[in-house]
């Protein structure tokens, strides 16, 4: 029967792996945790313990293969150089959380790619219906972004209230190619009267999509703004090339609605540096 994979059971599994541990030379209570849970056949990753009548984690050959090739290209000498006294434990983590998320991508249903070859017109206004336009912002799309058929596109609005953000979405999904994506990522961050920082995500489905938003948002110091990407997935995964198209669709309609400005983008980024 279908039941979420433990990824907690799922990372002892590798690393109670003899392979792995050869590889690794790493201690047996040693947890990878991953965050995200998401539903795939039970078989997949578990097989029949007679013994016990019960069923125990398993890594598939053909998964575990691709895996340890994976984990042994940080044993090229360039890349070791490039690591030099780092730890790359968290480098295998997400390379595995990379692989895992492959096998969802692999899984989605390829009808919800329909209606993506349209694209709705840049800074269109979203239709008000019977709502006061005060009470209902104005909401503007960026350009669309196709990567091996998949196609990213990004929604921001004016927001000074959880209100005004929730309406913002219910008016986005009455567009039926907007309802139809994938996933539907979002976050938002307002400053209320007191001047603290009201802020929430979410994935719609996408792990990590909705924290990559609200990272974008707080490096640029974007305020009183709701920001959506929608994704309607095109049978080919991506990997973490995904998060890129996220927050460049982002970006391109906060710059294009005016919500930054290429100027304050290279400001940020010198900082950083």
């Amino acid at each position: 029967m279908p039941s979420p994979i433990d990824y907690k059971e799922f990372s002892k599994a590798l690393l109670l792996d003899k392979e792995l541990l050869g590889l690794t030379s790493c201690d047996k209570s040693l947890k990878l945790n991953f965050v995200k849970v998401l539903g795939m056949d039970f078989e997949l990753f578990y097989e029949r313990d007679i013994s016990q009548g019960r069923y125990r984690p398993y890594v598939p050959p053909e998964f575990r293969h691709r895996i340890l090739d994976t984990l042994r290209s940080f044993s090229h000498p360039g890349v070791q150089l490039e690591n030099l006294g780092e730890s790359i434990l968290y480098q295998w983590i997400v390379k595995i959380q990379d692989f895992i998320e492959e096998l969802e991508d692999n899984n989605l249903d390829t009808k919800s790619t329909r209606n993506c070859d349209s694209n709705i017109p840049v800074a269109q206004e979203i239709d008000t219906c019977n709502m006061q336009k005060e009470e209902l912002p104005t909401v503007y799309h960026g350009e669309t972004i196709v990567d091996r058929k998949s196609v990213f596109q990004g929604h921001a609005a004016t927001v000074v209230s959880l209100e005004q953000a929730k309406k913002v979405l219910i008016e986005l999904k009455k567009n039926k190619k907007i309802v139809n994506a994938t996933h539907n990522i979002m976050a938002y961050r307002i400053i209320n009267d007191s001047n603290l920082v009201i802020q929430d995500c979410d994935d719609d489905g996408e792990s990590r999509g909705g924290s990559t938003l609200l990272h974008l948002l707080q490096i640029l110091d974007v305020k009183n703004v709701i920001v959506v990407v929608s994704r309607w997935y095109g049978g080919i995964h991506l990997g973490s090339d995904r998060f890129k198209h996220i927050s460049n669709a982002a970006r391109m309609v906060l710059t294009s609605s005016g919500y930054i400005t290429e100027k304050n983008t290279e400001k940020k980024k010198h900082k950083k540096r």
